[in-house]
């Protein structure tokens, strides 16, 4: 029998490798941009934050599936959470931008720094719920090739 979820993980890791691809050459050209496109590039990322955004509510209110619909309903609780904080962190870069100092750098590079660090915590989540995954369909296909 086919191993149906390695295929839609592969397919779907695979799409994820692109957009990664791409974020990770964005990052690395922004340490080359002027302020003017600094600001294009965030308009665009804000963009792409509320497409990502309306698919988890879709998800949330759609999905057949119960683990889905509890999934994304706590990451949006968790971007409320994140959005009140990137707030303050734009209301200080957007609106006060002369009056930045080195303390305010500072922590808004280690707070970067902290969302990559996030981003690895979901990735191995990622490969976790992949590991299990992959585990139930060797399962079920051994169980179907006995006739159960």
């Amino acid at each position: 029998m086919v191993n149906a979820s390695n295929e839609i993980l592969t397919a779907k890791l695979l799409e994820i490798d692109k957009k990664y691809t791409r974020l990770i050459s964005r990052i690395y050209e922004i340490q080359f941009c002027n302020e003017d496109t600094i600001l294009e590039e965030l308009d665009e990322i804000k963009k792409i934050y509320n497409q990502l955004k309306e698919e988890l509510i879709n998800s949330s209110e759609n999905s057949k599936s119960e683990y889905i619909r509890e999934l994304a309903k706590a990451q949006l609780d968790f971007n409320k959470r994140v959005e009140k904080i990137q707030k303050n962190i734009d209301d200080i870069y957007l609106d006060n931008n002369e009056q930045i100092d080195e303390r305010i750098v500072e922590s808004i590079i280690v707070y970067a720094e902290f969302t990559l660090d996030m981003a690895l915590y979901s990735m191995v989540n990622v490969l976790y719920n992949s590991l299990i995954a992959s585990n139930c369909q060797l399962n079920y296909n051994r169980k179907s090739e006995k006739g159960e």
